[in-house]
C-alpha cells in the first residue's frame, strides 16, 4: 500500500532524532461547559423506525514511545451497508504525528507528518512542553475529518465522540471539526461519559425530577435517573434534549449543541446534534438496533474496525522500529509484544 511506503520513509528519517525529550506534562485540560439549558428536556422512550444511518465515523489512536520521540498514529474508518472507506488508504491524509523536542529534525518531517499545528493563534511545534494528549487528538481528529468530509451530505452521519471538545487550547481544532459535521446531518454517540459534567450542571432540573448529588458526572447522574425512570433491566430510557451554550471569551465561535442522555441496564451514553430534529428523527435506529454491549450498531461496528487498523499499523510501526535496533520505552514494548 502506498501509505505503507510512506511510512517506511518516515521511519527511517525519524530514527535519526538523538535529542532526549523532556518529562512530559501530565495537567489535564478541563473543557469549558458554558451554560446548560434544561428547558426543553423530558423523559422519553423513542420507539418505532428511525431514519436510516449512512455513514458512520470513528477514528483511532495508538502511541509509540522511544526515549527521543513519541510516534502517534492515528487510524480512521466511515462505514455504510458493508462499505468501508480507510484513511490512510481510500482517503489520503497525513496520520502520523510526531513530538520530539529536535525542532529542526521536526521541519525536516513537515512534508509526512504532523509536527505542528495553531493552538490559540499560534503555530506550536510538537515539543515537550504541549501535553501528549493534545498531540494525539490533532492528529485523530485531522484523519477523522478527512473522512467526514468524505461522507454524503444529504444522508444522516453518525460520529463516534463529541461534535467538538470544547478545550481552550483546541479552539482552531474544534472549529475545524464544526465547519465538517455543519452542513452534515451529523448526529454524535459519546460512549465516555465519567468525566463529563455537562449534565450536572442542570442541577436544579436533575432535582425536579429525585437526583440529587454532591460528586456528579453524568455516567452517575444519568445511572440515577435511570433507577428512577427505568421500568425493567430491559427498558431504554432518554433524557433531553439539553442545550449547551459556550458562552466563554475564549470559545466565541462554537455553536449550541442538543443533548440527549441514553441510559440502559447495560449502557448509558450521550446523542449530540446541531439540529435537534435531525437526533430525534435517528434516535428510534440507535435505539433498536444494539450490540450485546447495549451501544447503538453502527458506532459498534465502526469502532472495531478503527481499533483494528490502528492496531495492525501499530504492530506493523513496532516491528520496523525494533529491526532498526530502536529501543522502546517499557509500556510500548509490552503494548507491542501483547498485540
Amino acid at each position: 500500500m502506498d501509505f505503507l511506503r510512506g511510512l517506511e520513509m518516515l521511519l527511517d528519517r525519524v530514527v535519526s532524532i538523538r535529542s532526549p525529550l523532556k518529562p512530559r506534562s501530565e495537567g489535564e485540560e478541563q473543557e469549558v461547559l458554558g451554560e446548560i439549558d434544561a428547558s426543553k428536556a423530558d423523559v422519553s422512550r423513542p420507539v418505532g423506525n428511525g431514519e436510516e444511518v449512512g455513514y458512520a465515523v470513528d477514528g483511532s489512536l495508538r502511541m509509540v514511545s522511544i526515549p527521543y520521540f513519541r510516534l502517534f498514529i492515528a487510524a480512521g474508518v466511515a462505514y455504510a451497508n458493508d462499505r468501508v472507506v480507510e484513511a490512510p488508504g481510500t482517503v489520503d491524509v497525513k496520520y502520523v504525528a510526531i513530538q520530539s523536542d529536535d525542532v529542526e529534525t521536526l521541519k525536516q518531517l513537515e512534508d509526512i507528518a504532523v509536527v505542528r499545528y495553531r493552538i490559540q493563534g499560534i503555530d506550536k511545534w510538537f515539543t515537550s512542553d504541549l501535553h501528549r494528549d493534545t498531540v494525539g487528538r490533532i492528529v485523530r481528529e485531522l484523519v477523522e475529518t478527512s473522512l467526514i468530509k468524505f461522507t454524503p451530505k444529504d444522508e444522516t452521519l453518525l460520529v463516534d465522540g463529541p461534535l467538538y471538545y470544547g478545550f481552550r487550547s483546541l479552539v482552531e481544532l474544534d472549529m475545524m471539526r464544526v465547519e465538517a459535521l455543519w452542513e452534515r446531518r451529523a448526529v454524535a454517540v459519546v460512549k465516555r461519559l465519567e468525566k463529563s459534567k455537562k449534565l450536572c450542571r442542570a442541577r436544579e432540573w436533575l432535582e425536579q425530577h429525585g437526583v440529587s448529588l454532591s460528586n456528579c458526572n453524568d455516567q452517575v447522574a444519568t445511572v440515577e435517573l435511570g433507577k428512577i425512570y427505568a421500568r425493567s433491566v430491559t427498558d431504554v430510557v432518554v433524557f433531553g434534549p439539553f442545550i449547551q451554550r459556550i458562552k466563554s471569551k475564549e470559545l466565541p465561535s462554537l455553536p449550541d449543541r442538543y443533548l440527549w442522555y441514553v441510559y440502559s441496564w447495560g449502557a448509558q451514553f450521550r446523542i449530540e446534534a446541531f439540529r435537534a430534529d435531525v437526533a430525534e428523527r435517528t434516535l428510534p435506529t440507535l435505539l433498536r438496533y444494539r450490540t450485546s454491549l447495549w451501544l447503538p450498531y453502527h458506532i459498534a461496528v465502526v469502532d472495531k474496525l478503527a481499533k483494528e487498523k490502528s492496531r495492525r499499523m501499530f504492530l506493523y510501526v513496532c516491528g520496523k522500529l525494533r529491526a532498526r535496533g530502536v529501543s522502546l520505552t517499557y509500556d510500548t514494548l509490552m503494548e507491542c509484544h501483547a498485540g
